[in-house]
């Protein structure tokens, strides 16, 4: 870790979370690792009794896990994006203590902990938001103009767009174009528009949504 961080650009993780663009790069982070496939063992708590671990208490004086790491961030608990980042070195290297070397989870926490660093360099060195989320190569929606977790129209239009844009009750991704195609006439529940604020905080919210829903059930060793 000490030599990745000599290659990162001046003020490093050492920038205050008080920053909304430092705020948007210690999202990134964390959601490039929350993400990952290989870090789905470190998204929840260990739990010593569920997980068959009895002695992990007596071995891993500080638990951390990714999920913490994100109530952390939320609750505004870090005070710099390093804070942040020892945290989620701090997840790796409890696995690789407690784990046996040559075992899966500490082969996942060794994989997970090299992605991480590659991670944080490119988004410190980052020169555009475009740069930080997955995600934002996605289509622009044809309601709200936003683009991240957009989805294809169900009408085959080649538009794209959100769920939530689509003014239906179901949320199917149906553009308005489609819809008045395919919507009988009489139809008692006509499109609605939605002001494009709250299209935005819908899709905040989403967001987090999506996050926490990624998360699974697999043990957390």
């Amino acid at each position: 870790a000490a030599l990745v961080k000599a290659y990162l650009p001046e003020g490093g993780e050492n920038v205050p979370m008080s920053a909304p663009e430092n705020q948007r790069k210690a999202i990134a982070v964390l959601e490039r690792s929350s993400k990952r496939p290989n870090c789905e063992a470190f998204l929840h708590p260990v739990d010593p009794d569920e997980d068959g671990c009895a002695d992990y208490h007596d071995v891993i004086k500080e638990p951390m896990d990714l999920s913490t790491i994100r109530d952390n961030l939320d609750g505004g608990v870090y005070e710099t994006l390093g804070d942040m980042c020892d945290h989620i070195r701090l997840v790796f290297s409890n696995a690789m203590t407690y784990n046996s070397e040559g075992s899966r989870i500490f082969q996942l926490a060794t994989e997970a902990s090299a992605a991480f660093e590659t991670d944080l360099t490119e988004i410190l060195n980052a020169t555009s938001d475009a740069a930080l989320l997955p995600g934002v190569g996605d289509p622009a929606c044809a309601v709200c103009g936003l683009a991240r977790g957009t989805l294809a129209c169900v009408g085959g239009c080649g538009r794209s767009l959100h769920g939530n844009c689509s003014g239906r009750d179901d949320l199917m991704p149906l553009c308005p174009a489609c819809a008045e195609k395919s919507d009988p006439v009489d139809d008692a529940r006509p499109i609605r528009y939605v002001p494009k604020k709250l299209l935005q905080k819908l899709d905040r919210a989403n967001r987090k949504i999506t996050w926490i829903q990624t998360f699974d059930e697999h043990c957390p060793l």
